[in-house]
């Protein structure tokens, strides 16, 4: 299983999904931070805002709504397609017969995951990097532009997801919030993966099924479940005040694990009957 995990990890490092998502996310990242950089100098340390709050994942940043509109398809295009492609240069059948359908699928997976989250950590993680190289320790601006001290800022502040740690050590708090959304985008990779067995013939369509099931869940909350949000990217930006329940955001990972292991049981069952891979 390690081997397979190695291997596959390995050539996910070569394939030009990976490639070419880790480069828009470095661009986009090194972009923003340029951004706010040449749009400070010349300004006072006590009007700055924070590093962390000038990051990706900062909601008041210029970069939030172009963010949150490709996150959905960024997330399912490294690995999403990978086993399309297998499929289509016959890797599988060569591959799989040497090691076993079973190791070749958790291989996969697993290693499908870890690269994603490299994927979206690493450049996110480097951006906060030079936003504190850039605009030092000291400077702890309040984005929402309400009154310090004020009644309304603690409010505000106690909305936002792991308030404590936001208020105490902001920074850390970023790092956590990068973390968490890689490992989300990871999950929707191996998600799409899963499905892909059902959607080999229209490999373009894979980047439907999960922008569709944020969606609608955003939507539906909207309607059956007004008090909190059921937007998944409320759930990852740093100082967004709308209402939250930790629940929903663990249930929503748990359902598309549920439904990718699921998939990956029927994909196996399916290439054990049509391949006769052991």
């Amino acid at each position: 299983m390690i081997n397979s995990i190695k291997t596959n990890f390995e050539l996910f490092l070569y394939q030009r999904t990976v490639r070419v998502t880790f480069s828009i996310l470095m661009f986009f990242s090194l972009g923003v931070s340029v951004f706010y950089i040449t749009g400070s100098w010349g300004s006072f340390t006590s009007n700055l805002y924070h590093p962390a709050s000038l990051s990706v994942l900062g909601y008041y940043t210029e970069s939030y709504w172009l963010f949150s509109l490709l996150f959905p398809f960024l997330a399912v295009l490294p690995v999403g397609f990978s086993l399309c492609a297998d499929q289509d240069e016959k890797t599988y059948p060569v591959y799989g017969i040497r090691i076993g359908r079973k190791k070749y699928y958790w291989g996969k997976y697993i290693a499908g995951f870890l690269v994603t989250v490299l994927v979206f950590a690493l450049p996110l993680l480097i951006q906060l990097g030079i936003n504190y190289l850039s605009f030092g320790w000291g400077t702890a601006a309040n984005p929402s532009n309400i009154a310090p001290y004020s009644r309304d800022l603690d409010a505000v502040w106690h909305r936002y997801l792991f308030s404590w740690l936001y208020y105490n050590h902001r920074g850390i708090c970023a790092v956590l919030h990068i973390m968490i959304l890689s490992g989300f985008a990871g999950m929707a990779g191996v998600f799409t993966m899963a499905i892909s067995s059902f959607i080999r013939h229209y490999a373009i369509l894979l980047v439907l099924p999960f922008y569709l099931l944020v969606f609608l869940l955003r939507e539906a909350g909207r309607i059956w479940c007004p008090e909190i949000t059921t937007d998944v990217m409320d759930y990852f930006y740093l100082e967004i005040s709308e209402a939250k329940d930790i629940r929903f955001i663990i249930g929503f990972f748990v359902g598309m694990w549920i439904i990718s292991m699921a998939a990956m049981l029927v994909h196996i069952h399916k290439d054990y009957n049509n391949v006769g891979i052991r």
